[in-house]
């Protein structure tokens, strides 16, 4: 074979042997694999990001999936199957452990075939550089093998040796080289921790909420409604007859009983627990918050779960209970969840079986309510007309200072205001407690005593002038003659006790109810939740104005039918009342005086109010039928939280990590292309430095001491016309200076 000629004329056209054909033809078919094995790294990946896309969801278990047949994913909540609930579960965190260790490693072995991919992209465009007319610089001969070595970048060497004296396109190649060079770098650093993010799931709560079809939209509310929760039971019952609630006086016996004791401990020093009862095996307390909008005048609101709202958990709860296997056999299964209005649902089932813990929650209404009461000294109605009154309370207090509220009764004033009235007994034989409740809609209250004004020196009994009470209640919200008008409703409850000595013990609460929609929720773990307590999630914040509560539901909460209305004194919850009452001192009285009689009643009476409140029913509609978007009108949301292994795409360090995976997707996609623009003949790095070292020594190189000067010294490859294998390298150490070697 002719070599080409170094003189004048034209060169001979080479021809390449049929060995170096075919050895072409083998490195095409390495070159192939290798670029289908680069490629196939995104399968893995795409496989983990679905999965946190997802919310994809093991279970108790890293190796349970659901379902899982297995015994071993199944904690058994309420240690009905298991002997000892806490062995299995300690067996199945070593299984965790295990599967854990195993997905780190397969967490490393995708980082280090990342950094094959990295280093075969580098290595590629080194061994072009290395072609090219102005060669390589020394320092980036073996870039590819330190790709993943993050301190290559804190290398001089590496930044001074990009700076080599190039012109136009190829300095533009070199520093694109170096910026591919810093990326993979980079990438190669993060990826390991970024597949380890995406590929171990996490123990965390994942909530599961109820399908858009079973999801009910709040109608309406009867608490401004007279109760009829006993025309629900029978068809017969006439109005306003309350006898059929006589089922919850254990409750409400209890929580009487419940918030004596424990005034009692409070005014001894100490700080009592709060009072739970029971409703379908759950119980519950009030929820006592400080609202924050100006709008309410209270400055704490209890808030009351409704038993209707109750009887949905409790039906969430016996599902949990039929899935862990509480039920002896499968009828007391069908029973139990018929009774609550349930079917069994298979893959709910297999949820609730392979977690570790579980919470229900439930949106549902509930009625907030605060309370004052005050023992007053007077009281005083000032017939307006026929169908109009003003009932006023008037207390005398030191200093001279009055206290005075009044509030309208009758039809007359526009808006009704409804009158409950009934008596409850003393067992001492004397006479009963009369109760009168009057639900009203304007009322105005004063402590000015030094008012000249006709409407403000009623405070004092002062009645020669009378108030123009028809101008008063004309008001929506404002002063007239120093009294404060408000238009917020409010029920006023009287108790009046006859004295022997003369005269009545009167003790006036004013109360005032919110709607609002809080969260319900249980969780079913006895290690956490043995007692089975709900809890009632009311945001402080909240925006609901008082609404209007008919004096009826009291009744109700004393189970007392109408016309003849009175209670047996015997009862718990009557002594109790009874017993306060009598031990209010005299007036005048405020409840923020701290006087033990008055606070006790105070307690008691709010004991009755929510008693009261929770028989509080509600209707809802479909909300897939109902789609209005009244704010008034939510939707109940149900959902339940799991604790299981899964992923989750909502953390910051899964969005940090998809990034890296997703840039690392990248640039496993464009390998082949890198692999077709960059190809060299001989990709060998061995070869390279083999070639190199047949040479003689550069002599261009001899006297350069620092290590910044001899990186930037280039070498590039020449093939050799004969077996087109790299035979031979130039040096260049300047834009000029060149010695080729053959």
């Amino acid at each position: 074979m002719t070599r080409c000629s170094h003189g004048y004329g034209q060169p001979a056209i080479p021809t390449i042997p049929s060995h170096a054909v075919k050895r072409l033809e083998r490195y095409k078919k390495i070159w192939l694999l290798l670029d289908l094995f680069c490629f196939a790294w995104i399968v893995p990946i795409v496989f983990a990001l679905y999965f946190n896309l997802h919310s994809f969801v093991v279970g108790a278990g890293v190796g349970c999936k659901v379902p899982n047949p297995s015994e071993l994913c199944f904690p058994d909540l309420f240690g009905v199957k298991t002997t000892n609930r806490h062995e299995r579960l300690m067996q199945l965190n070593k299984e965790d452990r295990v599967v854990l260790n195993i997905l780190q490693f397969v967490a490393k072995a995708l980082e280090d075939w990342f950094v094959i991919i990295a280093s075969s992209i580098v290595f590629s465009m080194a061994m072009r550089l290395a072609t090219a007319e102005k060669g390589l610089p020394l320092s980036y001969l073996f870039t590819h093998i330190s790709v993943a070595d993050l301190t290559m970048l804190f290398d001089r060497a590496f930044w001074t040796s990009c700076k080599a004296s190039r012109r136009g396109k190829a300095r533009i190649r070199l520093l694109c080289f170096v910026s591919v060079v810093v990326l993979l770098c980079i990438l190669c650093n993060l990826m390991g921790p970024a597949i380890a993010v995406l590929l171990i799931p996490q123990l965390a709560w994942t909530k599961f909420p109820a399908p858009a079809a079973q999801l009910e939209r709040f109608e309406s509310i009867s608490l401004s409604q007279a109760p009829k929760v006993c025309e629900a039971q029978a068809r017969d019952v006439p109005a306003r007859n309350y006898s059929c609630t006589n089922i919850f006086w254990p409750s409400f016996d209890e929580l009487s009983s419940g918030y004596r004791w424990r005034t009692d401990w409070f005014f001894n020093g100490w700080s009592p627990l709060p009072v739970f009862t029971e409703h379908l095996g759950l119980l519950f307390t009030l929820n006592t918050t400080s609202p924050k909008s100006s709008d309410v005048s209270s400055d704490w609101i209890s808030w009351v779960p409704l038993r209707q709202s109750l009887f949905e958990l409790a039906a969430d709860y016996v599902e949990v209970q039929a899935s862990q296997g509480f039920f002896d056999t499968p009828e007391d299964e069908f029973e139990a969840l018929d009774r609550m209005d349930r079917a069994r649902d298979e893959r709910l089932f297999d949820r609730y079986r392979n977690t570790l813990d579980i919470v229900l929650h439930r949106k549902a209404p509930s009625v907030g309510f605060s309370t004052r009461c005050i023992r007053t000294a007077n009281v005083v109605e000032y017939r307006v007309s026929d169908a109009r009154s003003v009932r006023c309370h008037l207390a005398a207090g030191p200093e001279g200072l009055h206290w005075f509220a009044c509030f309208g009764t009758g039809s007359g004033w526009g808006d009704e205001v409804v009158h409950s009235h009934f008596s409850i007994g003393d067992t001492d034989g004397t006479s009963e407690i009369s109760v009168d409740i009057y639900a009203a809609t304007k009322s105005t209250a004063t402590t000015d005593n030094s008012s000249a004004a006709a409407c403000g020196r009623l405070a004092t009994g002062d009645v020669s002038q009378p108030c123009d009470w028809e101008t008063v209640f004309a008001l929506d919200d404002g002063i007239h003659e120093d009294l404060e008008v408000s238009s917020k409703p409010v029920q006023f409850v009287e108790y009046s006790k006859p004295q022997p000595s003369g005269g009545n013990l009167t003790v006036l609460c004013a109360d005032a109810a919110y709607v609002e929609f809080p969260d319900y929720s249980i969780s079913v773990s006895p290690d956490q939740n043995f007692a089975g307590i709900v809890r009632l999630e009311v945001p402080a914040d909240f925006n609901s104005s008082e609404v209007s509560l008919h004096p009826d539901w009291i009744l109700a909460a004393w189970s007392v039918d109408q016309p003849s209305g009175s209670v047996e004194g015997t009862r718990p919850a009557a002594v109790n009342l009874v017993y306060a009452l009598k031990n209010v001192g005299p007036p005048p009285l405020l409840i923020n005086d701290s006087d033990y009689g008055l606070t006790l009643f105070a307690t008691m009476h709010a004991v009755s109010v929510e008693h009261g409140m929770t028989l509080i029913n509600y209707t809802t509609t479909n909300a897939l039928t109902n789609t209005t978007d009244d704010p008034l009108k939510p939707v109940f949301t149900v959902s339940k939280s799991l604790r299981v292994w899964a992923y989750d795409c909502q953390t910051r360090t899964f969005k940090f990590a998809a990034a890296v995976a997703i840039l690392g997707c990248v640039v496993a996609f464009l390998r082949p292309l890198a692999s077709v623009l960059f190809r060299t003949r001989r990709p060998s790095t061995l070869r390279f430095l083999a070639a190199a070292l047949q040479r003689p020594p550069l002599e261009s190189l001899y006297g350069l001491q620092k290590e910044r000067d001899i990186g930037r010294a280039s070498l590039r490859v020449v093939p050799h016309e004969e077996n087109d294998e790299m035979v031979a390298l130039q040096e260049i150490i300047g834009p000029t200076s060149a010695i080729e070697m053959r």
